[in-house]
């Protein structure tokens, strides 16, 4: 039963960014010294790395629940994933 909760928290996870507006980053006014031109911004392709974590995710909860639904060495660590998982997606 764990191991269906890990695939349907990794969905929740993967699809919350469909369910919200999405984050742009902080407006300079709301930092304490207001950043009008900062000296380093990320390139827009840099946050592409969180496509390849929601698939690593939902393939390893997939892996984990059709191969080691019954191992306990992979059962250690599902509750504190659904955990995690949950929390990423609220």
């Amino acid at each position: 039963m764990k191991a269906i909760f890990v695939v349907t928290a990794a969905l929740a996870f993967a699809l919350s960014p469909l369910m919200s507006d999405g984050f742009a980053g902080f407006r300079p006014d709301q930092f304490p010294v207001p950043q009008d031109d900062p000296p380093v911004q990320p390139a827009g392709y840099a946050f592409a790395i969180w496509g390849l974590i929601y698939l690593w995710l939902l393939a390893g909860g997939l892996f984990g629940l059709l191969k080691r639904a019954d191992s306990p060495g992979w059962d250690a660590m599902r509750w504190p994933l659904v955990a995690s998982l949950v929390v990423g997606a609220a």
